[in-house]
């Protein structure tokens, strides 16, 4: 089942951008180590940076997984419309789906709280008996904005469908898969940890697959090395540069600072620090990022995806080889927010221009 999913990873096109996909091995064999682990149903809530490419390589391995018999992947972006939902199942169960999920409501977020009657109608309609089913539910956010603070709610209903999937529609096992790049809902979510749920961490591509899509992009030679240094394999970030900024390195960089300082500023204002209250915090945080948590500063980078919450290593389903420091418990998510904050710190003040990221970066 692995080897066929994995062969056919690298035939996968980026709609839109005619790109093949970029080398996903390693998390591909370890979400199925989990996926394979429990006997019994168990979901999981995959996180990580933002732009680091989840939700792209869900859509690859979903439709990786067409030829593969007896597994069945259905994949719900809750950021599109109905019409899109499961687009890259195989044809069969995608007009299925989507035929018995228009029935049962018009409002695509309600599919997530009626998976289970969305699986008895397939049931009806194919032949599940002895399969395997997982459900990748991506963006959970919009649940959350559509149904205020019921994550509990949502995490216990995701529990017992896939429970009752297995013991009543002799469903051989279920497991839901919720992804997310909202770092203050990952962190909410980890609270529920241990509940038939386990968080599992996605990263950036590694320096050889980020150059590989680099040159898949036709981005210059003499840009390359500089992109990884301020984006640490971020596929979105290196896409943006190539795409919309033209290969513009420093306009995007400006674009950065510029996002950057307006959660400074957000933070400076929401909770009263003046500019050497702000510094002295930013020093102790430059010189451990793990203390942080002590901070108010660590809601507001969280809600501006600054940083991000680690998970064990034993849980995380890339291997993490930046330039980010990883090894604590917090992690920038990309390089040049550091840049941005030392820039800060050793110049004082807020306001830096790009000549001071450029100085962090060595000329």
């Amino acid at each position: 089942m692995l080897e066929g999913i994995i062969r056919r990873l690298p035939r996968y096109e980026i709609p839109g951008l005619n790109v093949k996909f970029v080398d996903r091995e390693i998390e591909c064999k370890r979400l199925f180590y989990w996926l394979l682990k429990y006997d019994i149903s168990w979901n999981f809530v995959v996180y990580g940076p933002w732009g680091c490419g989840k939700s792209e390589f869900f859509r690859a391995l979903t439709w990786s997984s067409q030829e593969v018999e007896a597994l069945h992947m259905i994949y719900f972006n809750l950021a599109r419309e109905l019409c899109e939902v499961s687009l890259l199942s195989r044809s069969t169960l995608k007009e299925h789906v989507i035929s018995i999920a228009r029935s049962l409501s018009s409002n695509y977020v309600d599919l997530v709280l009626n998976l289970y009657k969305l699986m008895e109608g397939l049931c009806k309609r194919m032949n599940l008996t002895d399969s395997r089913v997982i459900v990748i539910v991506d963006e959970i956010k919009n649940i959350i904005d559509v149904y205020g603070e019921a994550l509990e709610y949502l995490i216990t209903n995701a529990e017992l469908t896939s429970r009752h999937c297995r013991a009543k529609l002799n469903i051989k096992n279920m497991n839901i898969i919720f992804i997310t790049s909202e770092q203050t809902l990952a962190e909410r979510i980890r609270r529920y940890e241990g509940k038939s749920m386990t968080t599992l961490l996605m990263w950036h591509l590694p320096k050889s697959e980020a150059y590989q899509l680099l040159g898949e992009l036709k981005v210059p030679k003499e840009h390359r090395d500089l992109i990884l240094k301020v984006c640490g394999g971020c596929p979105r970030a290196m896409i943006e540069i190539s795409k919309t900024y033209e290969n513009n390195v420093d306009l995007w960089m400006m674009n950065v600072m510029d996002r950057v300082l307006a959660a400074i500023y957000n933070y400076m204002r929401e909770y009263g620090r003046s500019r050497s209250e702000f510094l002295r915090e930013l020093k102790m945080i430059l010189e451990d990022i793990d203390e942080i948590p002590r901070l108010k500063m660590y809601d507001v980078f969280l809600k501006h995806n600054i940083i991000l919450p680690l998970v064990q290593e034993h849980k995380r389903l890339s291997t993490l080889e930046s330039s980010l420091r990883t090894e604590g418990r917090i992690a920038y998510q990309l390089p040049i927010y550091r840049l941005c904050l030392q820039a800060m710190c050793d110049k004082g003040t807020p306001k830096i221009t790009l000549k001071d990221i450029r100085d962090q970066l060595g000329g």
